[in-house]
């Protein structure tokens, strides 16, 4: 795949989750640092499938609260809490 393509994908994923998170400061940085580092590191994209189906787990999160909005805000909280962890170590 050529690196416009994989830009689309990027930025598909992208606004489908800020959607998902309705541009909520701290929720918008976690999901822009989870999709830079599974772009980054993975060295194929995932089948056009699988893409597809997680656009729109994100779209139906922002759309309404239901079970994938309480999904997505628990991935969220999850991911920042163990940042933070990492941050501020106290002895």
């Amino acid at each position: 795949m050529d690196k416009a393509h994989i830009r689309s994908l990027y930025r598909r994923l992208w606004r489908a989750a800020h959607y998902a998170v309705q541009n909520r400061n701290p929720e918008k940085r976690i999901i822009r640092a989870k999709l830079r580092h599974a772009f980054r590191t993975e060295t194929q994209p995932p089948p056009a499938i699988e893409l597809d189906n997680t656009e729109q787990f994100l779209l139906t999160a922002g759309r309404r609260r239901g079970l994938e909005n309480n999904v997505v805000k628990n991935l969220c909280a999850v991911h920042w809490y163990r940042a933070k962890g990492r941050r501020f170590v106290t002895f």
